[in-house]
């Protein structure tokens, strides 16, 4: 019988998605290092202390490591996975590249990697200095988790199915790795085809927008729950619809949001918000208390605009989600829409969305 692999594993980002992921893989026996920017998050971690693990996974995990030394997290490490949001994947890819060994051989995986991840990581780092790193991106988290405590996560469910890329696409069989970690991963065409089911880049701003001033005042509240109606539903398929033209546009076939949730939760509905209130890991998911919240601040910058952006640059009607930028950005200021614009990703001619993924 042969044995599951044992890797060396660095997971770069000490939030809820990383405390989750960390200890989950320590709790199959890998050799796992944790890395934060500052010291806070890590907590009693830094100090050896073990990660308790509750909800859907149970146990309490010893790491090799918990540090804000990002070289010693990545030295000699075979897998890693970088679970810091969006907006700052410039900055970590910026510090990794004065980091990382060139010939280091390792798979780097954005998780997620929203919208145009890959692409926009691969030319922070620059790519091409490190020809022995295979780079591809989850379309979305792995895990829906919250952490309450220090060296502590609750883990609300693991999705059953999320889609896996590479970059660029011929290079898939080089993720080969994480898909031995992870059963539930399919194989995903190309991070065009990932980016093209970023759902989460129009329900998390919507129902924020449409809950802002309870959110605002700092009301306690279930965003899922007591923050859904059948007019914010009735956005999100006016949006989905938009997204699907989007992608039929680009020649890809892509899934609804209803089915999305389906694959990555099994549930069964014609909608996405039948879906999401079917959803028990949605339950008990309490609302964000400002809007400084990353729904917003991450899946604007980095979901919502390159999407609107690609409807614009190939004349595919989106006057939902051209509002629904619109809103935020008058709500919240400019400043949330300086994101990955196409132009920052060197996509804003349309045959350049041709190649390249």
């Amino acid at each position: 019988m042969s044995r599951t692999p044992r890797y060396t594993i660095a997971v770069l980002g000490a939030g809820n998605l990383g405390l989750a992921q960390a200890g989950h893989l320590a709790l199959l026996g890998h050799r796992v290092r944790l890395y934060n920017r500052g010291p806070a998050r890590l907590g009693p971690l830094a100090m050896g202390a073990k990660l308790r693990l509750k909800g859907a996974l149970r146990g309490e995990a010893t790491l090799e490591l918990a540090t804000t030394d990002l070289a010693a997290v990545v030295d000699g490490a075979e897998l890693i996975f970088v679970d810091v949001p969006g907006n700052a994947h410039t900055e970590l890819a910026t510090a990794l590249r004065q980091v990382l060994p060139e010939d280091l051989r390792a798979t780097l995986v954005l998780h997620p990697g929203q919208t145009f991840g890959s692409r926009q990581f691969a030319r922070a780092l620059g790519i091409e200095r490190f020809p022995s790193i295979a780079l591809g991106e989850l379309q979305t988290a792995l895990y829906t988790t919250r952490s309450e405590a220090l060296a502590e996560s609750t883990v609300l469910a693991i999705k059953r199915e999320v889609a896996l890329a590479s970059y660029p696409a011929r290079e898939l069989g080089r993720l080969a790795p994480v898909r031995a970690l992870y059963p539930q991963l399919t194989a995903a065409k190309s991070t065009l085809h990932t980016a093209l089911t970023n759902v989460q880049a129009f329900i998390h701003p919507a129902v924020c927008l449409f809950n802002l001033a309870r959110i605002e005042r700092g009301e306690p509240f279930y965003l899922y729950r007591a923050g859904l109606t059948p007019a914010i539903g009735e956005c999100f398929e006016r949006c989905d619809g938009e997204r699907l033209e989007l992608a039929r546009a680009l020649g890809l076939e892509v899934p609804t949001a209803a089915e999305w949730f389906g694959r990555c939760y099994g549930v069964r509905a014609d909608t996405a918000l039948d879906a999401m209130l079917q959803i028990d890991a949605y339950e008990t998911m309490v609302a964000p208390q400002d809007l400084r919240t990353r729904l917003l601040w991450e899946d604007v910058p980095t979901g919502l605009v390159p999407i609107v952006e690609l409807t614009r640059l190939l004349g595919v009607p989106a006057p939902t989600l051209s509002g629904l930028l619109a809103v935020c950005t008058a709500a919240l200021g400019p400043q949330i829409a300086d994101g990955w614009t196409l132009k920052s990703l060197g996509l804003d001619r349309a045959e350049d969305l041709t190649r390249g993924f």
